[in-house]
């Protein structure tokens, strides 16, 4: 877009150096036929004449569409200067838009691996609860198979049952943890 700008500039530059040296032409053209006299009688003056008023003419018409095309590449200059302005403020926009989207992304990124760590935090922490669950599990199995071990003696003791051994047997049902330390020593 810029190397455009560049060109049209040069080829007006070109123009209007062509331009400058068609009025010096044309100018000296004029001078010099109204330096003559207006009263020609010889045939070939005459037609140099009429050939040079020929030329004169072409030359002012090439003058005007010389000048209307400067005109035009100004025209079409300027409005490419517009366009490369508005496309370098764009650009300059979009690089920021870039810019903020990279900090978005790094941002995301830093959840994202927070999160990921936290998940294998949870994870860890689900698997050690599962376990302490399966541990309590058994605990709960073994309890219940020392309190139906209870029962059943207590059953088959009936009425027979000495109130000391009866009393050691409630508390044991009362507190388990306790019959199991007794268990263990």
């Amino acid at each position: 877009m810029l190397e455009e700008v560049q060109r049209l500039q040069t080829l007006i530059q070109k123009l209007t150096t062509q331009l400058q040296l068609v009025q010096t032409q044309n100018q000296e053209l004029r001078t010099a036929l109204e330096a003559k006299p207006k009263t020609v009688e010889d045939p070939a003056v005459r037609e140099a004449l009429e050939l040079t008023n020929v030329r004169n003419q072409e030359l002012e018409q090439e003058l005007e569409q010389f000048q209307q095309r400067y005109i035009s590449l100004q025209t079409d200059a300027t409005a490419l200067a517009e366009r490369y302005g508005r496309l370098e403020q764009n650009a300059g926009e979009l690089k920021n838009r870039f810019e903020s989207l990279l900090v978005v992304r790094d941002q995301l990124k830093t959840e994202r691996d927070k999160l990921a760590s936290d998940q294998q935090q949870l994870g860890q922490k689900h698997q050690s609860l599962i376990k302490e669950r399966d541990g309590l599990i058994v605990k709960n199995e073994h309890a219940k198979q020392k309190v139906e071990a209870i029962i059943q003696r207590l059953a088959s003791l009936g009425q027979g049952l000495n109130p000391s051994q009866a009393n050691q047997d409630i508390a044991a049902l009362e507190n388990p943890a306790a019959e199991e330390e007794g268990n263990q020593s």
